[in-house]
C-alpha cells in the first residue's frame, strides 16, 4: 500500500486526512497508528511505524499505537488489538517489540526505556531486562545503551548482552556490543556479526550491515558472510536481504543459509511468501529443507495458516501448521495437518498440536497441553515427561509452573 499522501494543493483535503490518520487525546498528546513496525536490526535506529492506519480501521485489526508528546517526542508506543492492548505469544511474539507497551523517558541526555504487559504492568523482557538506558552524543542520537534488572545492576539479555557503544561516521554507524567481561558479543547468538558497520539510508532504514569482526577488519564469519544487504518496499516494510563475502562476491550462508532470502507482503505488511534463492538467483532449500512459506493471515492480521514447500513442492516432511484463536483474538491452539487437511504430527516429534488457555480475569497464560492425532493428552520429554504445565503469577511476574502428566499426575513443581 503506497503512501496516502503523495501531493495535494488543496488545503482542505491535507486537513481531512491529517484528522484520519492522527488523533489528539484529551491530554494533547498525538496519536499514530500503524500495522507494522519498520525493520529494526540494532538498538540504534528509533522505533519507526510503516503503514498508517485510520483510527477506523485500527479499531478491527492488530496495529501499533505511537504516542507523541507535543514537542513531538516519543513516549510510548503499545501494541493493540483494536483498543485493547495485546500481548503476542508463540509464532506471534516479535523479535524488535518483546511486550504490550514500551515507555520512553527523556531526560538531559539520556533516554530511559521500560516495559510493560496488557495489565499495564512493568515487567522484565528478553531475559530479565527491566531499563534499558541510552545516553545520547550532542545531537540527541544514541551513543551507549545499557541494560539493568529490576535491582537496578546491569544485566546481559538472552544474547549475553549487557551494553552497546556506537561511533558514527556519516551514514555509517559503527556498532560494538560487549557482555558483563567485557568481551565482543555477536549480532545474535545465530548471526555471527561482532564489530557491525551499520549504513543506513535518507529514511533512516539500515540498508547493509558489514562484519568487522574482533579486530576491525572487513572480514567473513564463520558461514563465509561479510556483508549483509537488505531492502525494503516503498512503505518502508522489510522484503528481503542478500549476503556477500569479504570480496564483495555473491555467497550463501547466515541463517538461513542461503544468498538471497524474499519476502511477499500484502497490503498491510503482512508476510505472505517466503522464498529463497541460491547466488544463480535459482529457488534453493535453507538449512531446514524449505524453499518457500506461504502464510494465510484473518481480518485481525492474525497468522491462521502457514505451508512450507521444498524446491519440488509441499514438504511431506513438514505439515501445515493451523492457529485458532479465542474470543479475545489470542493463540489458543496450534495444530499439524497434512495435504489432505487430517492431523499429523510435528516434525520429529509425536505432538499432533498444543492448546493454551489463559486466566479471564487477567489475560495471563495458564495453561499449556500437548496432545497426540486422537487428541489425547500426550506425554513429551522436553517437559520431563508432562503433557500439561499450569502457570501461577504474583501480579505481572510468573512464580510458579506445575507439570503434570496425562493422568494428571504433579511429576514437577518449578518455582522462579
Amino acid at each position: 500500500m503506497t503512501s496516502i499522501i503523495k501531493y495535494f494543493k488543496a488545503f482542505p483535503l491535507i486537513l481531512i486526512t491529517f484528522l484520519q490518520f492522527n488523533s489528539y487525546s484529551q491530554n494533547d498528546y498525538l496519536i499514530k497508528k500503524y500495522s507494522q513496525l519498520v525493520f529494526r536490526e540494532s538498538p540504534y535506529a528509533t522505533y519507526k511505524g510503516a503503514i498508517s492506519l485510520s483510527m477506523e480501521k485500527a479499531k478491527t485489526m492488530r496495529h501499533y499505537a505511537f504516542k507523541y508528546d507535543t514537542n513531538n517526542q516519543l513516549i510510548e508506543i503499545q501494541h493493540k488489538l483494536g483498543d485493547l492492548p495485546y500481548t503476542a505469544y508463540g509464532m506471534e511474539q516479535n523479535l524488535m517489540f518483546p511486550c504490550s507497551k514500551v515507555k520512553f523517558e527523556k531526560l538531559a541526555n539520556e533516554i530511559h526505556v521500560s516495559f510493560f504487559d496488557h495489565n499495564n504492568l512493568r515487567i522484565e523482557v528478553n531475559g530479565g531486562i527491566y531499563t534499558a538506558k541510552y545516553k545520547l552524543q550532542d545531537d540527541a542520537s544514541p551513543k551507549t545503551l545499557t541494560f539493568y534488572d529490576k535491582q537496578g545492576k546491569i544485566k546481559e539479555n538472552n544474547h549475553g548482552i549487557s551494553n552497546y557503544e556506537w561511533l558514527t561516521n556519516d551514514s555509517v554507524v559503527i556498532e560494538k556490543r560487549y557482555n558483563l567481561e567485557k568481551e565482543l558479543m555477536p549480532l545474535r547468538p545465530n548471526f555471527l556479526f561482532f564489530e557491525t558497520h551499520l549504513t543506513y539510508d535518507k529514511s533512516g532504514y539500515v540498508k547493509r550491515m558489514d562484519n568487522y569482526g574482533k579486530n576491525g577488519v572487513l572480514e567473513n564469519n564463520e558461514s563465509g558472510v561479510a556483508t549483509d544487504e537488505i531492502f525494503y518496499n516503498e512503505d518502508g516494510i522489510f522484503v528481503g536481504w542478500k549476503v556477500y563475502d569479504s570480496n564483495g562476491n555473491k555467497v550463501t550462508g547466515n541463517l538461513p543459509n542461503v544468498h538471497h532470502g524474499k519476502n511477499i507482503v500484502d497490503g498491510y505488511g503482512n508476510t505472505i511468501i517466503d522464498e529463497y534463492f541460491n547466488t544463480e538467483g535459482k529457488q534453493m532449500m535453507n538449512y531446514q529443507g524449505l524453499a518457500k512459506t506461504i502464510n494465510s493471515f484473518d481480518a485481525f492480521s492474525n497468522v491462521i495458516e502457514q505451508k512450507r514447500f521444498t524446491i519440488d513442492g509441499w514438504n511431506q516432511s513438514a505439515p501445515i501448521f493451523k492457529l485458532l484463536y479465542d474470543q479475545s483474538q489470542r493463540l489458543k491452539e496450534i495444530g499439524a495437518f497434512d495435504i489432505k487437511g487430517k492431523r499429523t504430527t510435528f516434525p520429529q516429534q509425536e505432538v499432533a498440536f498444543f492448546r493454551m488457555q489463559y486466566y479471564n480475569e487477567s489475560g495471563y497464560l495458564k495453561e499449556q497441553a500437548f496432545y497426540d492425532k486422537n487428541e489425547q493428552l500426550l506425554n513429551i520429554a522436553a517437559l520431563g515427561g508432562g503433557a500439561r504445565v499450569i502457570h501461577n503469577y504474583k501480579g505481572a511476574k510468573r512464580i510458579r509452573s506445575k507439570i503434570y502428566d496425562a493422568k494428571g499426575v504433579l511429576l514437577q513443581t518449578v518455582e522462579r
